[in-house]
C-alpha cells in the first residue's frame, strides 16, 4: 500500500526571525524558521494545539493562521489567507537590513535565504 504524496507547492524562504504569536488570552515568543506565502515554520518552548488559530506577529507582519502540526518546540502553520510575495519579500528585506555583516568564514544568522 503506498501514501500519498504531500507536495508543497509554495516556495520556503528560510530564515531565523523573532515573534510573538497569540491566542486564547496568551502571548507567546518564538521564532520563525521558515516562511512562505501558504504558512511558516515556527520553534517555540509552548507550542499551541492543532487546530489552534493564531495570531502571528513579526516585524510589519501580522497574520492569522491555524497550527497544523506539532513537533517538539517546532510546529507548521497554515495562513488563513495566503500572503502575497511583495509581503514576504518586504519582511525578508526587513530582516536582512538589521543584520551587520559577517566577518570572513563565519554565518550571518539571522538572514535570509531561499531554500
Amino acid at each position: 500500500m503506498t501514501k500519498p504524496i504531500s507536495v508543497r507547492i509554495a516556495k520556503r524562504i528560510k530564515l531565523f526571525e523573532p515573534a510573538l504569536v497569540r491566542y486564547q488570552h496568551t502571548v507567546e515568543r518564538i521564532h520563525l524558521l521558515d516562511l512562505s506565502c501558504t504558512g511558516a515554520l515556527a520553534h517555540g518552548a509552548n507550542p499551541p494545539a492543532v487546530g489552534t488559530i493564531i495570531r502571528i506577529e513579526c516585524k510589519t507582519l501580522s497574520i492569522a493562521a491555524r497550527i497544523a502540526w506539532v513537533r517538539g518546540p517546532k510546529y507548521g502553520v497554515a495562513f488563513l489567507t495566503p500572503l502575497c510575495s511583495d509581503d514576504v519579500n518586504n519582511l525578508i528585506a526587513i530582516a536582512a537590513a538589521v543584520v551587520p555583516a559577517a566577518a570572513p568564514g563565519r554565518s550571518r544568522i539571522g538572514i535570509a535565504y531561499q531554500r
